[in-house]
């Protein structure tokens, strides 16, 4: 009898197809101490991959940034990694992420 050590390898990499919704709510769960690594492409054609997360004091409703990026279906993050740094993404540029341990292609 064969093994299923491959199979189970392919498992592993295979991807759970998630649309942006579930990634919006998965966002906005995680914190410094569980941060989502997102891969996303930027206007510029490049891929870039950030350990991040979502910053809840930075977004208030009476925010005229937080107002711009919503309207405009962005979200500014903190990155771990570089101290005090943000990134801005398009939510329609998110290509994957890994949140608790599990990753996830964004259709």
């Amino acid at each position: 009898m064969t093994s299923n050590t491959a199979y189970n390898k392919l498992v592993e990499l295979a991807f759970e197809e998630v649309n942006f919704g579930k990634f919006a709510r998965d966002l906005r769960k995680s914190t410094a101490d569980n941060p989502v690594r997102i891969g996303w492409t930027t206007l510029e054609g490049n891929n870039r991959y950030y350990f991040c997360y979502w910053d809840a004091a930075a977004y208030t409703p009476s925010n005229p940034a937080t107002q711009t990026r919503e309207s405009e279906d962005m979200v500014a993050l903190r990155v771990i990694g570089l101290d005090g740094d943000w990134r801005t993404i398009t939510y329609d540029t998110v290509a994957k992420y890994r949140f608790e341990g599990v990753t996830y292609r964004v259709i």
